[in-house]
């Protein structure tokens, strides 16, 4: 699964909660959030989604500054990510 998340405040989050609802119900292997932001990232750690995927960032937003992407990969595949 893809996302844009938008990193417009408009009913920011609104519309994370939406997205964090919808990769719960369809639980993907893999999700990648393009223009996420470290707002995005600190909603990600709230959102308990983190319980169930590893993440490309460390939920304080370091890797997304001022934004970028922030990928999950589901636990039991032991996804590793690297920066280059």
């Amino acid at each position: 699964m893809t996302w844009n998340v938008w990193f417009d405040k408009f009913r920011q989050a609104a519309r994370y909660s939406e997205m964090f609802r919808m990769v719960i119900e369809l639980q993907p292997d893999f999700v990648c959030f393009q223009e996420a932001t470290a707002t995005f990232a600190h909603m990600l750690v709230e959102s308990g989604l983190l319980e169930h995927y590893d993440c490309s960032d460390n939920g304080h937003g370091g890797t997304v500054c001022p934004y970028g992407v922030v990928s999950l990969a589901r636990k039991h595949l032991h996804a590793r990510f690297a920066f280059v």
